[in-house]
């Protein structure tokens, strides 16, 4: 997948103290995606918090921006096999 196609790129810190906490402050994100999406545009999120499965991505997206269509996951290199869902999760999603 040529990476540079996306139009908007969303990875925000996992824990910045006093700023960031990803499982309360991405939902809020995800409800404003249309502010910042353009039509037919494509939506890669990213996550690298071990806690969060990819289904937090997943479920957050089809409550809180159901008009976006899931296109793939890009998996990390094999080398981090072991880390499976426990390491970044990279999700696409198309409008």
């Amino acid at each position: 997948m040529n990476l540079g196609k996306f139009n908007l790129r969303i990875n925000p810190p996992t824990l910045q103290k006093g700023s960031v906490d990803i499982a309360r402050d991405y939902p809020k994100i995800l409800r404003r995606l249309d502010q910042f999406m353009a039509t037919n545009a494509t939506l890669m999120l990213c996550l690298n918090a071990p806690e969060l499965k990819r289904d937090f991505l997943l479920s957050h997206m089809a409550e809180l921006a159901p008009t976006y269509q899931y296109i793939e996951e890009i998996k990390p290199p094999a080398v981090y096999a072991e880390a499976e869902d426990k390491g970044l999760k990279v999700l696409c999603f198309k409008k």
